[in-house]
């Protein structure tokens, strides 16, 4: 059963990897995208089918906001203000895919490593590996929309 599943799965991945090298803006989109470390095949695909080759969004913000990574604040009236918090209405799946992208980049990417350290601040608790993972993926989103934008693939900078 396993196994057969697996090889549907490979099988629709082939189809959609003929589809996007069929498409010359679709394949040049994803491997803008896929010069990022975290963001493969997957979350190439599901950013490309979301933002319709990115031109559903106008902004990285309204994307993350979509899929549930943009923190918003909430008001009521002119006093009562709450902690800014991603809505819980989005797409989750794209949410999952990010949040593993954010994983794997705070493993493999050094600037978000070190922008990871640096909101946890030494703290180990869960609310600020949460926060901070949070905004590993908003990160992840900017640098999506940013290489789209520019047209190139992602460089890292290196610091000394």
């Amino acid at each position: 059963m396993i196994t057969m599943l697996d090889k549907q799965i490979d099988s629709i991945e082939e189809k959609i990897r003929e589809i996007i090298q069929n498409d010359e803006p679709l394949m040049e989109t994803y491997l803008y995208l896929d010069s990022i470390k975290g963001i493969g095949f997957v979350n190439a695909v599901n950013a490309i089918v979301i933002t319709q080759n990115f031109t559903a969004f106008k902004t990285a913000r309204d994307y993350a906001s979509y899929i549930g990574v943009a923190p918003h604040t909430k008001t009521s009236g002119t006093t009562v203000r709450w902690k800014p918090k991603p809505r819980k209405h989005c797409d989750l799946t794209a949410k999952a895919d990010i949040s593993q992208a954010a994983k794997i980049a705070v493993v493999h990417d050094v600037e978000l490593k070190r922008f990871y350290e640096r909101k946890c601040n030494g703290k180990d608790d869960a609310d600020t590996v949460r926060k901070a993972m949070n905004a590993v993926k908003f990160k992840l989103v900017l640098r999506m929309f940013a290489v789209v934008k520019q047209k190139h693939t992602y460089r890292q900078f290196t610091t000394i």
